[in-house]
């Protein structure tokens, strides 16, 4: 009884692990050929998109605007804390010499 039970279950697990293969066998089969479910339902294929690297010069120019940013920036900061801002009398002076009819 005992040898008839172990042929049994020995013959059941060569049985599901031959099925498991062929499907899977199938699977890989059908991608290749591109009969798969998604080509059957006609949905379009699904491509992977890779990033591509940066070139070194685009690194560069990128580096080079950043920094020349920055410095502009500095500049407009010393020059706002060298020069400060105008007084009234400045700026009514400024304003009456832009306006003013000649």
């Amino acid at each position: 009884m005992n040898t008839e039970i172990s042929q049994a279950k020995r013959e059941a697990n060569y049985y599901s692990h031959n099925l498991e293969l062929s499907d899977k066998l199938f699977k890989n089969a059908s991608r290749k050929e591109g009969t798969d479910e998604r080509s059957k339902r006609g949905d379009d294929a699904i491509m992977k998109v890779f990033k591509q690297r940066e070139l070194d010069d685009d690194i560069r120019k990128k580096k080079m605007a950043l920094l020349a940013g920055r410095v502009e920036k500095k500049k407009v900061r010393a020059h706002k804390m060298k020069v400060g801002p105008l007084e009234d009398t400045e700026r009514t002076a400024l304003l009456s010499n832009i306006f003013s009819k000649k």
